[in-house]
């Protein structure tokens, strides 16, 4: 397992924990650059994971899943970069976005 993708499980781990404790319905969404070959875990445990070809459509596919009643969606940092909208989501109670490193 490597390091990201053991960030990736005690961050969602602590988010879910949190969401449970307020008693929040949740759907989880991973976003990815199509060339990265972490998210063994994610996909293990059935979660969705959107893979992207250009960095520069992460706007949309945030929209998109937003549409899709996604509540959370985790974000590499190096796609978050490319984002136009990121702190608009902040802002946006109907969203958690989750940027890793």
């Amino acid at each position: 397992m490597s390091k990201i993708d053991m960030i990736f499980i005690l961050r969602i781990k602590i988010h879910i924990l949190l969401k449970i404790i307020k008693g929040d319905n949740m759907k989880i969404s991973f976003i990815k650059y199509e060339k990265e070959e972490n998210y063994q875990i994610p996909k293990m445990f059935g979660m969705n994971i959107e893979e992207i070809k250009e960095p520069e459509k992460i706007d949309e596919t945030i929209e998109k899943l937003k549409k899709d009643k996604y509540t959370t969606i985790v974000i590499p940092n190096e796609l978050a970069s490319f984002s136009e909208k990121i702190n608009k989501y902040k802002y946006d109670n109907t969203i958690n976005i989750i940027i890793t490193p």
